[in-house]
């Protein structure tokens, strides 16, 4: 890692954290199933993984659960290349405006803000989850859009284009129905040409027979000259709740105009 990209350590918000309790399993369990018990002073409670409105409500359970229990490096694995891949291509970082799109609570913006971003905007489809950034990281983002991207909403659109984005950034916030192919689109089309992509999705998402529409919409771009791919790795995501590793890929990538795909 360059010496300008902060470690994850460096940005993990608050040491509060409710002790997490994983359950035993054969590790069948699909990720979008996955649970485990919080345990906060006298009270033990079972959550989904995926009940992200519910994690980013108690202070100091997502970081907890996700970075320190299950040790996800996705940020460092997708931010690490992006800030290489800027300056290989002679342009510096600090002249980027980025949408991070699935922004949660904000460790992702933290880290951009850390590597000197110019401007950044988060968007999430949960309220929650700008909750939990103005709680955890509330330095991060210059502006943060609570806003269903598949829906109509002029306030946002606007924001967007004021923004301009010349790079959009998702870490593990594609696939399962969290954010669909159809809004992913949406933000690429914001995406100004020559921008940066730099995203990472669950391996099987980009598999041929995958009916998600990630594989369908990336290799529809790539093979339209919509994007171009300059760094694409398969690596640890992090630890499922069984212990075993959950493969992802990180992309970077140039869009080059707006004909890619959509098919």
């Amino acid at each position: 890692m360059s010496p300008s990209t902060p470690e994850l350590d460096e940005v993990a918000s608050h040491d509060v954290s409710p002790r997490v309790i994983l359950p035993e399993t054969d590790g069948r369990v699909d990720q979008d199933e996955e649970w485990f018990e919080v345990v906060e002073g006298c009270r033990r409670r079972r959550m989904r993984m995926h009940d992200y409105a519910e994690l980013f409500s108690t202070p100091g359970l997502y970081e907890a659960l996700v970075y320190k229990t299950l040790e996800c490096r996705s940020p460092e694995r997708v931010l690490r290349p992006l800030e290489g891949a800027v300056a290989v291509a002679g342009q510096s970082f600090r002249n980027l405006r980025v949408l991070d799109l699935g922004a949660g609570n904000g460790i992702v913006g933290e880290m951009l803000r850390q590597m000197g971003a110019a401007e950044i905007v988060g968007v999430d489809i949960l309220p929650e989850a700008a909750e939990a950034a103005r709680r955890d990281h509330p330095e991060a983002y210059d502006d943060y859009l609570v806003v269903d991207l598949t829906e109509t909403n002029e306030a946002a659109e606007r924001r967007l284009e004021k923004l301009a984005p010349n790079c959009v950034v998702t870490v593990a916030a594609l696939g399962y129905g969290d954010i669909p192919a159809e809004a992913f689109q949406k933000v690429l089309d914001q995406l100004e040409t020559d921008g940066w992509l730099a995203m990472c999705i669950k391996d099987r998402f980009l598999d041929l027979e995958d009916d998600s529409g990630f594989g369908k919409l990336i290799r529809g771009q790539v093979r339209d000259g919509g994007i171009e791919i300059v760094h694409r790795e398969r690596y640890v995501h992090r630890k499922s709740i069984a212990g075993e590793d959950l493969f992802y890929e990180a992309v970077i990538a140039r869009k080059r105009s707006h004909g890619g795909s959509r098919n």
